[in-house]
């Protein structure tokens, strides 16, 4: 998987109503790329997502990141989404802009969903469709991603350099490769136990190797490499947060956070 994010209150409440037969499907630990909302088809980058787990809701409208709580009543298909919180950046295009905020209507109005095959609907009381997604499988293996941010070891996260680029690339026979900002580097990742939404994966990286040419230029390269690899050699767990990776330490501090592509 190559595609598949605080925080102001929004204060979304939404009303428990909608059916009450028994039905077999459920929300938790799942993930779900949007495909349409508003009866319009989503063709535009970068993706929109949404996980649920643990009665936590959490995605990326592909603008900003969001989070909150969600509830669904046993033996039926109500759900209640809310109070959500948000990230407030600017959208880079007015595309995005309306995709966000009619995904973000579409969870604060929907008390009704319905899970067919690989894919899962929000709807009104009424049955009415408001945003229709896609299940993904979250899988380590054959994804490509350039990073955001790394730890400095000093339990402190930062944005990679300008004029640098730290890339991370996981493939089928679990080896790891990229670029560390000057010299590309190579390694083993092997993952275990099962994928929960909220928790991730168990992920151990080792025996990484790095080119040794120095990069005078820009200033602070080095050392950024250096952390980078650190980073990477500790970190025990993976999971997906919207379209984004975060890779986190046996206790859960952040040690690497990535976007999708290279």
């Amino acid at each position: 998987m190559r595609r598949l994010g605080c925080l102001v209150v929004l204060g979304l409440v939404v009303s428990v109503c909608g059916g009450n037969e028994p039905l077999d499907q459920t929300l938790d630990q799942s993930l779900w790329r949007l495909t349409s909302v508003a009866d319009s088809e989503i063709n535009i980058e970068p993706p929109a997502s949404i996980g649920f787990g643990e009665g936590e809701i959490g995605g990326t409208t592909g603008c900003n990141s969001f989070g909150g709580s969600y509830r669904v009543v046993p033996d039926s298909d109500t759900i209640s989404i809310g109070p959500l919180r948000s990230s407030l950046a600017a959208c880079s295009s007015e595309a995005l802009a309306v995709r966000e905020r009619a995904m973000m209507a579409s969870l604060q109005v929907a008390v009704r969903y319905k899970i067919t095959g690989a894919g899962m609907e929000l709807m009104t009381a009424n049955g009415e469709v408001l945003s229709v997604y896609e299940a993904i499988e979250p899988e380590l293996a054959d994804s490509a991603w350039t990073v955001i941010g790394y730890n400095t070891g000093t339990q402190a996260v930062r944005s990679v350099i300008s004029g640098t680029e730290l890339t991370l690339e996981f493939d089928e026979s679990e080896n790891v490769r990229g670029s560390s900002g000057c010299n590309t580097f190579s390694g083993i990742f092997e993952t275990n136990g099962e994928y929960t939404v909220v928790g991730g994966q168990m992920l151990n990286i080792s025996e990484l190797a790095s080119a040794k040419a120095a990069c005078p230029q820009p200033e602070g390269v080095m050392d950024q490499e250096s952390q980078f690899l650190a980073a990477l050699a500790n970190s025990g767990l993976w999971r997906f947060v919207g379209s984004n990776l975060e890779l986190r330490d046996s206790e859960g501090a952040l040690q690497v956070s990535a976007s999708p592509g290279v």
